[in-house]
């Protein structure tokens, strides 16, 4: 005879008083769960500090497609920002308090209707961006989600050969936390500027209309982890 299971739905808000196990600080057993909302349906967007949030409010302005957060450790800067979701960042690389654990809460709940997001980057002179973005990659890996990154690399007369030694380094570190790394470079801008009849304007425009459509037509460009897209091809 078959012995008969007892199988009763929880409420999320009793998964926590259930689980015994002790996650990581700002996390919670809830966390991992991706329970479907009405945000759902969005391109997932992430922008981290000002290059990032620039682009991720070029790309989101008006496309009610998307599902976007800002998060920045200039708080002037992102006031300014027309956007629902806000992450201010602290400043304390010391104390690595960059994420707080209210910040890791409401990423947890920004993204708690997607499996998949994509998160965009600007990597120049400021070390703190970097490790803005590993915390809270590495968060949004922790809780289960798949993350595209997106990294524009800087342009090479604001940086020394040193810190794009770094900025390397940091990207090969990302690896572990993401599925996909697209790395874009500044540098190409100029290239496409001097090749062609385009403003630097126009340049920018199109560059945002590649990574536009890089999330929309959610596009690899190579079987390889890293890709890095080389823009003076995309952009005639």
């Amino acid at each position: 005879m078959k012995s008969k299971l007892n199988v009763r739905n929880i409420p999320l808000e009793e998964i926590d008083n259930i689980c015994t196990y002790e996650f990581p600080k700002g996390v919670k057993l809830k966390d991992f769960i991706v329970e479907k909302d009405e945000n759902s349906h969005k391109h997932c967007l992430l922008g981290i500090g000002g290059g990032g949030l620039n682009l991720a409010e070029s790309i989101s302005k008006n496309r009610p497609n998307y599902h976007t957060m800002m998060a920045h450790i200039d708080y002037d800067d992102l006031d300014k920002r027309e956007c629902e979701y806000k992450l201010y960042l602290l400043s304390d690389v010391e104390e690595r308090e960059i994420l707080t654990v209210e910040n890791k809460q409401s990423l947890s709940a920004f993204v708690k209707g997607h499996k998949q997001l994509y998160v965009i980057a600007t990597f120049g002179r400021e070390t703190h961006r970097c490790e803005a973005v590993e915390m809270i990659v590495k968060h949004l890996h922790r809780i289960g989600r798949e993350v595209t990154l997106i990294v524009i690399k800087p342009f090479l007369f604001e940086v020394t050969p040193g810190r794009i030694k770094a900025i390397n380094e940091s990207i090969k570190k990302l690896e572990t936390y993401t599925q996909k790394i697209v790395v874009f470079h500044n540098e190409d801008l100029l290239a496409i500027k001097e090749k062609s009849d385009m403003s630097m304007p126009e340049v920018f425009r199109a560059f945002n209309d590649v990574v536009r459509l890089t999330i929309e037509e959610n596009k690899v460009y190579s079987s390889e982890q890293v890709v890095n897209v080389y823009l003076r091809d995309l952009i005639k």
